[in-house]
């Protein structure tokens, strides 16, 4: 799923943006993991490597799991981390807004901003596993 900023060339301050996770599964707990074809760095479609732009991935829920954070030194593309908390069992078709699963993309201003405007992309596949 795509995760898309609304900005201009007067937008200040860090970014923000996020997409719904929902696991349906037959066991009750489960953890994940995030790997990026980049290594958590947006890449300019057309420009440099100086237009790169690095960026954080956080997995969390509410329900009292701990957030797991990728990118920028904290976890490393592919490490499996969590402890996160089923939506409903297979088949249930239910997300639980209760939990609010999502993964959040976070940004620095300090990092994109100077950069050339454009499309930037990377490609991060999500593993999840019964724990």
């Amino acid at each position: 799923m795509d995760v898309t900023f609304n900005t201009t060339s007067a937008t200040t301050g860090d970014l923000t943006g996020f997409t719904p996770s929902c696991v349906d599964s037959n066991v009750e707990r489960y953890e994940v993991s995030l790997a990026s074809d980049h290594n958590f760095t947006l890449e300019p479609s057309g420009a440099g490597p100086a237009d790169e732009i690095p960026y954080l991935l956080t997995y969390s829920q509410k329900g009292g799991a701990a957030d797991q954070v990728w990118g920028a030194g904290q976890l490393v593309s592919g490490a499996v981390a969590g402890d996160f908390k089923r939506d409903g069992p297979i088949g249930g078709n239910t997300c639980d807004a209760a939990l609010d699963s999502k993964i959040t993309v976070d940004i620095k201003e300090a990092d994109y901003k100077g950069k050339s405007v454009g499309v930037y992309s990377d490609t991060v596949t999500v593993v999840v596993t019964a724990i």
